[in-house]
């Protein structure tokens, strides 16, 4: 999608255009180490120009797998700019299982169509992002309290 706004120098905004800044779109992305199966995957983005701003809520399901490696990977809605490896892209929480701990989440660029998520992890001397997997960071659930997350940022398009 190219922004449909005209923002160089001169250039005239209706109030349409004007109330349509930011209105969010909706996406499916496709995952990678993660079979989503009947899960509950709701994500959305807006395009401002060179930017994108995109949030996504995720709800596992019984059918759902979660891949021994990783990252979970989904796709963008929008091709982002590939000039940086690994740019950050957002952050979020996981929960694997929805009556435990909340675990804070990074999501970086892993290509142009593509982010990773990955989970915080420590040891005696640091903390440090691990990937997710099956048992990273938390066994995900997939019966019972079953799993989430919740992820939101915004990077810049090719």
């Amino acid at each position: 999608m190219t922004s449909p706004f005209d923002f160089s120098s001169g250039a005239v905004i209706t109030a349409a255009q004007l109330n349509a800044i930011a209105d969010f779109e909706s996406w499916t992305p496709s995952w990678t180490n993660l079979t989503v199966g009947s899960a509950t995957v709701q994500a959305q983005y807006a395009q401002i120009n060179e930017l994108v701003f995109w949030q996504l809520e995720f709800t596992g399901a019984s059918d759902t797998v979660y891949s021994t490696s990783g990252p979970f990977q989904f796709t963008l809605p929008v091709n982002s700019v590939s000039d940086l490896q690994y740019p950050p892209m957002g952050t979020g929480w996981l929960r694997p299982d929805k009556s435990g701990t909340l675990f804070f989440g990074q999501v970086v660029g892993i290509s142009s169509t593509t982010a990773g998520i990955y989970c915080q992890a420590a040891n005696a001397t640091f903390s440090f992002a691990h990937i997710t997997k099956n048992n990273a960071p938390d066994t995900w659930l997939t019966s019972g309290n079953l799993a989430d997350m919740q992820l939101s940022g915004w990077y810049k398009v090719a």
